[in-house]
């Protein structure tokens, strides 16, 4: 067996002319062969960033959760040793209750990033879901950047949450207004409908997300702030990675997780001193 081009064309264009067809059958075999290969490379690629992904979260997970038990563990010591003296161990026993606290919500952020969410989508109005978010996020924010907003008077619906909504909104405005240089500059955010095939498939996440033939509610967000770096996008979703102080680094891997669960996708688009821009993509309802 091998692969061929098969094409037909009629044959005369006069009246007279006999009812015949040109056939065409063209050898695509080796063509075909490269395809596959190529197919298979960037698939094993694929494989191969998602293993050093899940090596560097997993040694950031037992960082962070080593670094957690440890005041656990030391503050219920303390506790115990108050409690055979007789003292108050109370504000130990606090400290160790945030401790774990803090754990737990690492835990949380890490079944979010791979899309196990406990919230179940519904039709969500994608421009009101923003206007009610909005006035939150401003109230948090001490920045003097322009503000400016394109929202649908209604739509599109789309297949999501309102706690995801909110995140999503929360996590790529604060790092838009955090991307502008002593906070002046100017942010964007809109929403609209677009088309499966307008997606681009250049820094499109997750890496293996292909959209359907469908249409999807297109929420933007873009900044005229510092921008990105190439090194930094290639790393942007992955657990733990920050270009700002410790402890950050789960925004966007959680964003990631709650379009993963939703069925979406993400697109960025980013130059060094030239700004940045998050398109995120949910499935439209009919």
């Amino acid at each position: 067996p091998f692969w061929a081009r098969l094409a037909t064309a009629p044959v005369g264009e006069a009246e007279h002319d006999p009812a015949m067809c040109r056939i065409m059958l063209t050898d695509i075999n080796d063509g075909m062969r490269l395809a596959e290969e190529k197919k298979q490379l960037e698939g094993k690629c694929r494989q191969l960033e998602k293993a050093e992904c899940l090596g560097r979260m997993a040694g950031a997970i037992a960082h962070n959760f080593n670094n957690s038990l440890g005041v656990v563990l030391g503050n219920l010591e303390l506790a115990e040793y108050g409690i055979a003296q007789e003292k108050d161990s109370s504000k130990y026993i606090t400290s160790a209750m945030q401790a774990a606290r803090r754990a737990a919500e690492l835990s949380s952020s890490m079944l979010t990033y791979l899309g196990q969410t406990r919230d179940a989508p519904e039709p969500i109005d994608l421009s009101e879901a923003c206007r009610l978010n909005i006035p939150l996020i401003q109230a948090i924010q001490s920045s003097d950047a322009v503000f400016e907003t394109i929202l649908p008077t209604s739509g599109p619906t789309v297949n999501s949450t309102s706690s995801h909504i909110q995140l999503v909104l929360t996590v790529l405005l604060t790092n838009a207004w955090e991307a502008l240089p002593e906070g002046h500059g100017r942010i964007h955010l809109a929403v609209n409908s677009v088309p499966a095939k307008e997606i681009p498939a250049t820094n499109r996440y997750p890496l293996d997300w292909q959209p359907q033939d469908i249409s999807y509610g297109c929420l933007e967000v873009s900044d005229t702030g510092l921008g990105i770096s190439s090194e930094g996008l290639e790393k942007l979703f992955d657990p733990f990675y920050s270009t700002k102080f410790v402890g950050r680094g789960m925004g966007l891997p959680t964003v990631l997780g709650v379009v993963r669960a939703d069925g979406g996708g993400i697109t960025v688009q980013s130059e060094s001193g030239k700004g940045s821009a998050f398109r995120v993509y949910f499935p439209l309802l009919e």
